[in-house]
């Protein structure tokens, strides 16, 4: 559970600011990747606008190696 650092309503985790605030700044680029989350399998903290991690992804078959 995060919350907005503009306002501090409710927002999702990974993201920085609420959809309100997003698009009232003009929909920063870059801004929804500052804050860490947790994987929804594993627990380990990750950057970005992904629901798992690399390794959990792989073993959901999200993620194909072609190496």
């Amino acid at each position: 559970m995060a919350y907005c650092e503009r306002c501090g309503k409710y927002c999702a985790d990974h993201y920085t600011y609420c959809r309100d605030c997003y698009y009232l700044l003009g929909s920063p680029f870059g801004m929804a990747v500052k804050r860490g989350h947790k994987c929804r399998k594993c627990g380990v903290t990750i950057h970005g606008r992904y629901n798992y991690c690399m390794d959990c992804a792989k073993k959901k078959g999200f993620i194909k190696n072609s190496y």
